[in-house]
């Protein structure tokens, strides 16, 4: 059955999962994510660039702040989805305590540690597009989550939870209609401009 919208994987309106392998992690944690906007750094940010099998590659940018208390560290904070990439992507997995002790104060003091940007390369993960607008042309512009999974099964859970929840805020599942509204009514008008009466 032919479709418009771009809901591949069947679950929801205007999202989509692909499997993703990472070329290169680079720490910008205290740099400006958006380089527009220089006030957008935050404790700890991650750039990721994916293969995702087609001519170029995609960066996402994975971001969050630690929560303090009076200057002092009391949990991740928004930075959970940086902690929660590195478990995922075995970051952790064979190192005793003390090293873990020893990546948590670097990751405390802002610091990606140097051997997981080296361990994340070549590693597939699920990445998950969603719908966040229209251009004036009437095509859908989607936008990467900052949450991946090794299982796509579970990266769809944690998507529909969320959503549930009202994050990510900018997904717009009802572009999709919208979308394939206006192209049928350009094919119409289309279709009309041909007969010259």
């Amino acid at each position: 059955m032919l479709s418009l919208s771009r809901n591949e994987n069947g679950f929801m309106k205007g999202v989509y999962i692909t499997e993703a392998e990472i070329v290169n992690l680079k720490d910008i944690s205290g740099k400006p994510t958006f380089k527009e906007n220089p006030d957008s750094t935050h404790d700890l940010a991650i750039e990721i660039e994916f293969d995702i099998g087609k001519s170029f590659t995609k960066k996402v940018i994975i971001k969050g702040d630690l929560r303090r208390d009076k200057n002092k560290i009391t949990d991740w904070g928004s930075a959970f989805v940086v902690k929660d990439f590195f478990i995922k992507t075995g970051c952790f997995r064979g190192l005793t305590n003390e090293e873990i002790k020893e990546r948590l104060q670097l990751l405390e003091k802002k610091q990606v540690p140097a051997d997981f940007l080296i361990k994340v390369r070549k590693k597939k993960l699920y990445i998950l597009d969603y719908v966040k607008s229209i251009t004036d042309e009437g095509k859908l512009r989607y936008a990467t989550w900052n949450i991946v999974d090794t299982d796509p099964e579970q990266l769809r859970g944690t998507f529909k939870s969320s959503v549930a929840k009202g994050y990510p805020a900018q997904y717009k599942p009802e572009l999709v209609d919208a979308a394939a509204q206006r192209k049928e009514v350009l094919v119409v008008e289309s279709q009309t401009d041909d007969f010259p009466f």
